[in-house]
């Protein structure tokens, strides 16, 4: 798979994660955990962050992290 073809599918599990997205995005800013959350997208086991959508939940190719600014 060609790095065209991987920011395609990444793109395509991302707009069906978006309004989840959306929903931790909000949560960390209006409960004042941090004005920068950061999300991780990952096909592999990472140790940054908390996982948020699990690709084998979903039966995507990516998994989404959450983390802040102040956490790395």
């Amino acid at each position: 798979m060609d790095a065209q073809e991987i920011l395609k599918n990444l793109e395509k599990d991302l707009k069906y994660y978006n309004d989840s997205i959306k929903e931790v995005a909000y949560e960390v800013l209006s409960s004042k955990i941090s004005k920068y959350p950061i999300f991780i997208a990952h096909q592999h086991e990472v140790k940054i962050g908390e996982v948020i959508l699990n690709k084998d939940d979903f039966e995507k190719n990516w998994t989404i992290n959450a983390t802040t600014v102040e956490e790395l």
